[in-house]
């Protein structure tokens, strides 16, 4: 048997002789991209949105473009729901742009945010936010504002101050303060054109269309009334309106009034393009003293047949419908059959779709049954149910052969409860959940009632791999 000792003498010479001659190289080595130390690498730059209706995305993605370049590293743009504290936590510069919608609320793609930052320390974080609002409501930029404390309470460090931007009426200046504040913490190095570049890049695609027909649905109802529009075009050659998807919101421009600025008002379409109509379902509202809503009541009894009414259109990703294998889930009340409406135009027959809808009465505000109905009979809607919160079961027998599908006393979310093991077996099978309609009332009770059937996790999880969308007002 040989001795092992000459073989290790050896090769612990030339290991101590390999080991020699790295320390001697240590500084040429070192400026190599195998042994550069990470705190020389530039750092990751993330860029995060919280929007509701794709604006605060829109603007996120632009920043995120913008910012890119070999002086400033990888940058990366997502929600903001997707950003884990973990992940924060080894960050060195957060960019924020979030909206803010309804009462103060984050958007969807946000709300999972600001609880994860309850214990967090961020002492080596430094940050902006861009918050998008609207000065008509009380609560302008809310959720940015409170994004702006609650990081500051975590010990990160702002780069500039709190930037608000009023979506009803964007002026320069906030987006002027925008770019030099990230010029001046060096991340971006010109800024003489990019509040042109942005609002440029913000702009979006009109549709100009004269008001086609006009129908009261409930006509007998002693609710508002709720109307179906139908508008054509103005220029009926092929291209002559921006293309739209399930999902997008039709902006109108109200006429100027004296003394004051157009103003906008946003509805849902509930339509696809392949129909050949912008189709809207408006509520008339009243404001306390009884006079018509600026937008509805203009839309519902003012604009005549034949006029002209001028739309945006607003792409909302964030409702946008998934993949058509997908079962879909879908859920609404009110006027809020206009998203759920447009999704089911937009599906292919071969799709899987189940559609919850509530309304106050059977009797006068069964809405669309004859789409409905058609949608039934030929297997683009495979359940629908019908809850009515004014309804207690009366003429059932007689109901169940004049409306279609499955009809429930109460509200939607209680004929989901009643619908619980289907839930569950949709979800097992992939399916997302699409809500539309009122925020107060049905979305939140709705959002309660989804928790008590599959319990915070799982309602979480939903959120997360956005099978869980909402688009309410």
């Amino acid at each position: 048997m040989l001795a092992l000792q000459p073989y290790l003498s050896a090769g612990l010479l030339v290991l101590g002789y390999l080991l020699f001659c790295l320390w001697c190289y240590r500084r040429v080595l070192s400026q190599t991209r195998l042994f550069k130390p990470a705190a020389d690498d530039n750092p990751v730059i993330l860029v995060a949105y919280a929007s509701e209706g794709g604006r605060a995305q829109q603007l996120a993605q632009h920043t995120a473009r913008r910012l890119s370049g070999p002086a400033q590293g990888q940058v990366e743009c997502l929600a903001l729901n997707q950003l884990s504290l973990g992940r924060l936590q080894q960050l060195q510069q957060l960019i924020v742009v979030a909206s803010t919608y309804g009462d103060g609320e984050a958007p969807d793609n946000g709300r999972l945010f600001l609880p994860r930052l309850a214990a967090a320390t961020l002492p080596g974080l430094k940050f902006a936010v861009l918050a998008l609002g609207d000065s008509d409501y009380p609560q302008f930029c809310a959720f940015g504002k409170q994004l702006q404390q609650q990081l500051m309470r975590c010990g990160a460090q702002p780069l500039f101050d709190l930037v608000c931007l009023d979506q009803q009426q964007p002026e320069q200046q906030p987006l002027q303060h925008w770019w030099q504040g990230l010029a001046q913490a060096g991340l971006y190095a010109d800024t003489s054109d990019e509040v042109a570049a942005t609002l440029s890049d913000a702009a979006r695609p009109q549709l100009h269309a004269r008001l086609s027909q006009r129908r009261l649905l409930n006509p007998d109802t002693d609710a508002d009334g709720l109307y179906e529009l139908q508008f054509q075009p103005e220029d009926k050659q092929p291209g002559a309106w921006p293309l739209w998807q399930a999902g997008d919101i039709a902006e109108l421009t109200l006429p100027a009034r004296p003394g004051q600025p157009a103003q906008t008002r946003q509805y849902t379409i509930a339509s696809v393009p392949e129909e050949g109509v912008l189709r809207l379902l408006v509520r008339l509202q009243h404001q306390t003293d009884g006079t018509p809503g600026l937008g509805s009541g203009w839309l519902c009894q003012q604009l005549n047949i034949g006029e002209q009414a001028v739309f945006t259109r607003l792409d909302n990703p964030g409702f946008h419908a998934p993949d058509d294998n997908t079962p879909l889930i879908l859920i609404g009340n009110g006027s809020g059959l206009a998203g759920l409406r447009a999704h089911l135009a937009q599906r292919p027959a071969s799709s899987q779709n189940w559609l919850l809808f509530g309304e106050r009465s059977p009797y006068q505000d069964a809405i669309w049954q004859d789409t409905l109905k058609d949608w039934l009979n030929d297997g683009r809607l495979q359940h629908l149910d019908l809850a009515f919160s004014r309804w207690h079961g009366e003429d059932g027998e007689a109901l169940s052969t004049q409306l279609s599908g499955q009809l429930h006393s109460g509200y939607v979310q209680q004929a989901l409860q009643a619908q619980q093991a289907r839930l569950q077996h949709w979800l097992q099978q992939g399916a997302c959940i699409y809500v539309c309609g009122s925020r107060v009332g049905m979305a939140q009770d709705l959002d309660e009632m989804l928790t008590t059937l599959l319990g915070e996790p799982m309602v979480e999880q939903l959120i997360q791999t956005q099978r869980y969308r909402r688009d309410v007002y």
